[in-house]
C-alpha cells in the first residue's frame, strides 16, 4: 500500500519538478525511506528509491542503493580523512575515507578520493575496490576508471 500511496503521488506531481540540468543523464535515483509496522506489534524500517528515467517512466527499484546512516558522523569521517591527507597520514586518511563512505554513501566523493591516494600508492587492489564501489553506485566517471584500470583484475 505504502508503495502505491508514493507512486501514486509522484505520477501526480512528477510534471511540476523542475529537472533541467539533468536532460543528459541516463538515470537520476530518487531514494526515500519510510516506516511501517507489522501485525505482530514489530516495527520495521522499509527502503526503496525509484528511478527516473524520463518524463513518462518510473520504475521502483528492488533494491536500496543509496543510504544515509549517520551524516553526522559521516562528515566527521571526511574532516578527519581530510586532516590525516593533510599530515602525509595516507593510510589513515583512506581508512577515513571509506568510514564516510560506510555513514553515507551518497558521499562518492570520499570514494574517489580513496582511488586517488591509493593509486598514487600504487596500490591497486584497494583502488579498484573504491572504483568498483562506484561502479556499483552507476558512477559514470567511476565505471569508466574502473574498467580502465581494473577490467580483468
Amino acid at each position: 500500500m505504502s508503495v502505491n500511496l508514493f507512486k501514486g503521488t509522484f505520477e501526480k506531481n512528477f510534471y511540476l519538478w523542475d529537472i533541467s540540468g539533468f536532460e543528459n543523464f541516463e538515470k537520476v535515483i530518487i531514494p526515500y525511506k519510510y516506516s511501517s509496522k507489522v501485525t505482530n506489534g514489530r516495527g520495521e524500517i522499509s527502503r526503496m528509491g525509484i528511478t527516473f528515467f524520463n518524463r513518462n517512466y518510473i520504475d521502483f527499484l528492488p533494491e536500496f542503493i543509496v543510504y544515509v546512516k549517520d551524516k553526522k558522523k559521516s562528515l566527521q569521517n571526511f574532516s578527519k580523512a581530510v586532516q590525516a591527507m593533510n599530515a602525509n597520514k595516507l593510510d589513515k586518511a583512506i581508512e577515513f575515507f571509506n568510514e564516510t563512505h560506510e555513514y553515507d554513501n551518497t558521499n562518492t566523493d570520499a570514494l574517489y578520493n580513496v582511488a586517488s591516494i591509493a593509486m598514487a600508492q600504487n596500490k591497486t587492489d584497494v583502488a579498484c575496490t573504491a572504483l568498483k564501489r562506484l561502479k556499483d553506485l552507476e558512477q559514470t566517471e567511476g565505471t569508466k576508471l574502473y574498467n580502465e584500470k581494473c577490467s580483468g583484475k
